[in-house]
């Protein structure tokens, strides 16, 4: 198992929580020097390129570092949320998907940088992955919350 965060702290944690693959490094710049049986991308991480193409391109990206038939398994939430229609509509104005949200942590006295997600609405997301190189196998929906199951065409 190879964990890899953008965080020194999240680093630290898997570390001393005996992971010994831990990588610091940003997801969206990797350089594969291993290929993968299965990626997991949790906690919306699906989105953690930050809007429609550059996660288009990511999923291309880790198709290159995933082994033929491997798997993605990834979630995200349904960004589609009558109370905040003038944020997606804004969005959309200013060219971005109207899914992406501008995020930042907050914990005690620390705050990371901000940085951009996109939450994929469930309609979307057979489109968002045509054509990556990624069949969706399935597709599963709780409320606003889905989870998908890629699998890298051979």
């Amino acid at each position: 198992m190879t964990a890899l965060d953008s965080s020194p702290g999240a680093v630290a944690v898997c570390r001393a929580r005996g992971i010994r693959d831990v990588r610091l490094a940003d997801l969206t710049a990797l350089h594969g020097d291993q290929r993968w049986e299965t990626v997991l991308l949790l906690c919306g991480n699906l989105g953690l390129a930050g809007d429609w193409e550059p996660t288009r391109r990511l999923l291309e990206q880790l198709g290159a570092m995933t082994v033929p038939g491997g798997l993605l398994i990834g979630d995200s939430v349904d960004p589609d949320d009558p109370d905040d229609l003038e944020y997606q509509e804004r969005n959309s104005r200013e060219g971005f998907h109207r899914g992406r949200v501008r995020l930042r942590l907050r914990y005690r006295d620390l705050v990371s940088p901000w940085w951009d997600l996109l939450n994929i609405p469930p309609a979307e997301m057979e489109s968002l992955v045509d054509g990556t190189g990624w069949t969706l196998e399935e597709h599963l929906k709780e409320g606003e919350d889905h989870l998908v199951v890629l699998r890298r065409q051979t």
